[in-house]
């Protein structure tokens, strides 16, 4: 079994005493990379909106946290990120697992290369990862937004409907905590790393994935 923790929207200013919208946000990711760590994770995924306004300082302070971990990181675009030049692998093995990450940084995702891999690997179970949430918000308080999901959205997860070996689409974006099963994977939104949004904590979320090809997930507040 592996241990993959997912961090999302850190939304980091230019400096580390800087706040936004009343949290101070360098500190809150300081705080859930320490929770993250004391887990044991085999890997660490940021799903995006490491910067808020793209800035190099925001950047800097961000490897200032990360730089030296013995535990890989994988680190992809948000919407707020801008001038980066990541270049994660699409496909990365996590054991027996395949990690399939999907870069929505423009709204949208390069649907013919998951679903080239999805068919060329059948028999690994698979894990999407992307950035925007591709579903629908039905909260009254939240509609606004539906503006902001995944445009392509709905064909993201149509495809993923056809191939039993995804478990699992994983996202950020929303600031909030979402869970819901479309017949075999599970969509798993998760939490801000930045923002205090989610219980009045700051979240991340620990997906266990079993030898078996299951996952078992939960959400940690900090």
């Amino acid at each position: 079994m592996g241990r993959l923790v997912q961090l999302t929207d850190l939304h980091l200013g230019e400096t580390a005493g800087e706040w936004l919208r009343g949290c101070p946000v360098f500190a809150n990711f300081r705080r859930v990379w320490q929770a993250a760590l004391a887990l044991m994770p085999d890997w660490i995924l940021i799903t995006g909106d490491v910067s808020d306004q793209g800035g190099k300082a925001s950047y800097e302070l961000f490897h200032s946290v990360i730089e030296g971990s013995t535990v890989p990181v994988f680190v992809m675009y948000g919407n707020h990120d801008w001038g980066q030049c990541w270049r994660l692998p699409p496909v990365l093995a996590l054991g027996r697992w395949h990690l399939l990450c999907l870069d929505s940084a423009t709204g949208s995702v390069e649907l013919a290369t998951a679903r080239s891999h999805l068919k060329r690997h059948i028999h690994h179970p698979t894990l999407l990862a992307l950035h925007h949430h591709p579903m629908a918000i039905k909260e009254p308080g939240l509609l606004w937004l539906n503006q902001l999901r995944l445009e392509n959205g709905a064909e993201l997860m149509a495809l993923a409907g056809k191939f039993p070996q995804v478990r699992g689409i994983v996202f950020g974006h929303t600031h909030r905590c979402f869970a819901a099963t479309m017949g075999h994977y599970q969509l798993l939104g998760t939490p801000a790393t930045g923002f205090q949004e989610w219980q009045g904590r700051c979240g991340f979320r620990v997906i266990d994935l079993r030898d078996d090809g299951t996952l078992c997930t939960e959400v940690r507040g900090v």
